[in-house]
This record gives structure tokens, sequence and C-alpha cells, in this order.
């Protein structure tokens, strides 16, 4: 369980757009100082097919504009390095004594394989940073997928699980 002076309350306060899910596990190693956590992450539909939509005055119609499917896809990794890169902040923040040295991100999302009709949870994006490598971040101004890109063991939707560690303990 993860012992900071708030608790892992502060992940479940946080506000996400309709459509995002929202469960995470946690837990705290003291040994090393490290926070495990992983994260449920949007499914690819959570950014729209269509980019806008037009009146067609001849047909009195409104028809949508279809967002290139390489557009779709930046959007989506920008999103996923968005709420991973999000929710370290939100528990380095949550640790204001400090105990926290370093954070294990994980963040899966919830499909079925299209071979096996199975539900799978595959990891999309895993990430190791210590706390001081993620203070050094002014996150205001860094691209999200460059950025997690950029922090030890990172990689964004590329739709292979990895075996990445996982906490054994939760709060949902």
């Amino acid at each position: 369980m993860l012992h900071l002076a708030s608790g892992p309350r502060f992940l479940d306060a946080s506000s996400y757009p309709m459509g995002f899910p929202h469960e995470h596990r946690i837990a705290f190693r003291p040994a090393t100082g490290d926070v495990l956590v992983e994260i449920q992450l949007p499914l690819e539909t959570i950014v729209p097919a269509a980019r806008g939509y037009k009146y067609v005055r001849s047909r009195d119609e409104t028809t949508a504009v279809p967002r290139p499917e390489k557009e779709r896809k930046e959007i989506y990794s920008s999103v996923l390095a968005q709420v991973a890169l999000r929710t370290v902040h939100e528990i380095l923040a949550g640790d204001p004594d400090r105990v926290v040295n370093g954070i294990i991100l994980n963040g899966r999302v919830k499909t079925i394989d299209r071979a096996t009709g199975q539900e799978v949870s595959p990891c999309l994006v895993t990430l190791s940073a210590s706390r001081e490598q993620f203070g050094m971040l002014r996150l205001s101004q860094v691209d999200p997928a460059a950025c997690l890109k950029g922090i030890t063991r990172s990689s964004l939707p590329t739709l292979t699980t990895s075996n990445p560690s996982s906490p054994s303990s939760s709060s949902t």
C-alpha cells in the first residue's frame, strides 16, 4: 500500500473527460522508495473519427469531414503521454515529504483480442523515472509524446504487450 501523506486518494480525485477510464493500482516499495502504478488508458476511439463537419447547402445536410488515420494516431499517442505524465506528476505532488524516489508506471487498455475474441489488457505505455529526473521537466513547455519517449523505459502505442512490473496492492 502506498503510504504518502495524502494516501493514494489523490489519484481518485483526478478529473478526466467523459469516456476516460479512472482505474488504477498502486504500490510502494519501501526498500527502494519506488511507487509502482498501473493505470487504465482510454481506447483509441476516444479520438473522434471526424475532424469537423460541413454543411452541404445543395443537399441541405451536414456531413462529417474525416480525420486522417495518421492524425488520429498522433493525437492518441499524445493523449496517452499526457495521461502518463499527469499521473506521475500527481503522485510526486502528492508526496510533500519526498518519500517517493521514483515511479514505475504501466498504462494498459482494456480491449478485445480480434484473433481470439478474448478480453486482453495490453500495456501501451511503460515508463520509469526518478523524482530528480521528472522534477527537471518543464511540463508546460514539452510535447507530451516526445517527453515520454525521452524518459527512461518509455514507449508509445505499438499495441504489443510488454512485461512490465505490476503493483501488488490496488486502489480503484
